[in-house]
This record gives structure tokens, C-alpha cells and sequence, in this order.
């Protein structure tokens, strides 16, 4: 089942994530699912496209947020939810135990990203991060 899907601003494209741990890349103008990113170990609970169409982002029951290029799948960073800089694939068993983002909102001006998680017993239930070509600042 696909739980989120949304609209790129530039409407050329329609991200789509669910059960199956998957981000689909839709081509509107075609409606053909253009790629498949495969990162995501758990389903995908939200996704989001920043204001200039450039990054879409994925949410899931992990520890961070997967940044990617909208044509071509290609990961351009991670929002770390468990505190630092984290921008590699490597989870370490402290992760695991922080609660994914249920929810992911890029600003309509910026790129900031906001991420809302219900289970906040160990950690804030809002994170906002403001991207730098690809690398997270918070």
C-alpha cells in the first residue's frame, strides 16, 4: 500500500512511498514510475518535495531522513533525527531506538525541513534542519 505520496512544485514529478520500504519517482507527464530508491529499511511514512523541486525527501521508522534527487534517485544527504551531523549509511544500535519523522514538511521558500514524531520520550517531537547543498545544519 502506498501510505504518502506528493506532487513536485514544478509538477513534473510525483514522489510515492509505503509498505514496501520504497520511494517511487513518477513522471507526470508520462505517469510511468521513473525509479525506485531502495535505501529505506522500514515503510515510508512521509514524503516531500523542497520549494525548488530539487530534493525529495523520505521518511520512515529509522533515525533519519533521506535526501535525494527527484530525476535520478541519487541520495544528496540524511537529516539526522538522533542529534548530530549524520550524513552516512552507517546506523549504529543507539539509532534504532530513535523514532523516525511521521510526518516531513519542507518550507515553500527555503530549504528547511521540518520533521514531527509522535513518540517524543527521547527526543524532541519537532526537528527542524536548514540544507546546504546536500549537507544538514542544524
Amino acid at each position: 500500500p502506498i501510505y504518502s505520496m506528493c506532487f513536485s512544485p514544478n509538477g513534473q514529478h510525483l514522489a510515492t512511498g509505503g509498505g514496501d520500504a520504497l520511494l517511487g519517482l513518477w513522471d507526470v507527464n508520462s505517469m510511468v514510475c521513473a525509479s525506485t530508491v531502495p535505501r529505506c529499511d522500514r515503510f515510508v511514512r512521509s514524503t516531500s518535495f523542497s520549494y525548488d523541486s530539487e530534493v525529495v525527501a523520505t521518511s520512515t521508522e529509522e533515525a533519519f531522513v533521506d535526501l535525494a534527487c527527484p530525476f535520478t534517485g541519487t541520495q544528496v544527504g540524511k537529516v539526522s533525527l538522533a542529534g548530530g551531523n549524520s550524513t552516512t549509511n552507517s546506523r549504529t544500535s543507539s539509532n534504532r531506538n530513535v523514532p523516525g519523522a511521521d510526518e516531513i514538511a519542507f518550507h515553500p521558500r527555503t530549504h528547511l525541513l521540518a520533521c514531527a514524531r509522535c513518540d517524543s520520550s527521547s527526543c524532541s517531537p519537532l526537528t527542524i534542519a536548514k540544507l546546504t547543498l546536500g549537507r544538514q545544519q542544524s
